[in-house]
């Protein structure tokens, strides 16, 4: 059996997309993962018989930036130490690790931009953490991914539009989307759904009163999912397990996510939460950008122009006027938009 290492710069305990890939790469193949953390696991860990994990502790800020902006040593110390026929290099922090499995072990290496990575730099809550979104990225950018992306075997990243940009950029040939779809839920057909709309996601500043003006609106109950608040009109349900709001998730009437577009990187994204909010099988609504026209493709939900009010309301109205239809829709299409369904291509790509 074919051995493949999967480098992650982060945590793979929280990282939904390269957990998932690991799964689904361990039904084929011995797969070991490398995730440095800034949080202290064991040092291994057995998933299954074909998983493994590597958790590289660095607590130290100032030695983590470093290794993450200057790693050229950090990987080929790594690479050397687990030689494999088959690298997985996640985004740009991990790049080097594929180019010294190829030199080294003349292994298939296969680069994972989650991100447009020339363009991820936004505005964040001070003037210095705005600095360094900008500088990071730069760096990452500049000085891994455009001098050694045409160096891999294969290119995978998580939809079209990015897929398109990165293929045009790069002259890429060997290029391949994999969704950051959900797992599959097969429960289905939930009954007696409470009448709220919910939003999943952290603290965002302007989100909450949002969603007190549409609720009202609307005629619908607010909720939030992920963080706690002090609104005594919306009910907070703070963080919770995978397992835990997927099931409450299934009570809700609609799903509703909103996001600052302060950069080409959101713009293009796909978020994970319209996934979660289908395999819920809860209609939903988001900011129309190149990202989200999945929705209106499969008619599983509305897009509403960004920063139009207006247009929010009058799309979340059309919702629940033909609110069976897009039912219909999301049992329909959700198998066939899940993570199971796209798994084979994943494989193909790597075998």
């Amino acid at each position: 059996m074919k051995r493949v290492v999967i480098c992650l710069f982060g945590d793979y305990h929280t990282d939904d997309r390269v957990l998932k890939k690991a799964e689904s790469l361990s039904k084929k193949f011995k797969v070991t993962v490398i995730s440095v953390n800034k949080k202290k696991y064991p040092l291994e860990e057995k998933i299954s018989n074909n998983l493994h994990i590597k958790n590289k502790f660095i607590k130290n800020k100032l030695k983590r930036h470093f290794i993450r902006f200057c790693n050229f040593w950090f990987w080929k110390q790594i690479v050397k130490e687990n030689p494999a026929d088959i690298y997985d290099c996640n985004d740009p922090d991990t790049i080097m690790a594929g180019i010294y499995a190829k030199k080294y072990y003349n292994s298939k290496i296969v680069y994972d931009a989650h991100e447009l990575w020339s363009d991820v730099a936004e505005k964040q809550k001070t003037v210095i953490k705005t600095m360094y979104s900008f500088i990071s990225s730069n760096i990452l950018y500049w000085f891994y991914e455009r001098p050694f992306i045409k160096k891999y075997n294969a290119v995978i990243t998580v939809n079209e539009s990015i897929k398109s940009i990165l293929k045009k950029r790069y002259n890429l040939t060997n290029i391949f989307v994999i969704y950051n779809y959900s797992n599959y839920d097969a429960i289905t057909g939930v009954k007696n759904k409470d009448n709220t709309l919910v939003f999943i996601g952290g603290y965002r500043l302007g989100v909450e009163k949002q969603l007190l003006k549409i609720t009202e609106k609307c005629n619908l109950d607010p909720m939030i999912i992920g963080f706690n608040g002090n609104h005594p009109e919306i009910k907070y349900l703070g963080f919770l397990d995978k397992q835990k709001y997927r099931k409450l998730l299934r009570k809700n009437k609609l799903g509703f996510f909103s996001y600052d577009v302060n950069c080409k990187n959101t713009y293009y994204a796909t978020p994970n939460k319209l996934f979660q909010y289908l395999q819920a099988e809860v209609p939903i609504i988001e900011i129309k950008t190149p990202g989200t026209k999945i929705i209106n493709e499969y008619e599983i939900g509305e897009t509403y122009k960004i920063e139009d009010e207006n247009d929010l309301i009058t799309k979340i109205n059309l919702i629940l006027k033909n609110y069976d239809k897009y039912l219909r829709n999301i049992k329909k299409y959700k198998f066939e938009l899940s993570w199971e369904y796209q798994e084979h291509s994943l494989l193909k790509i790597y075998e």
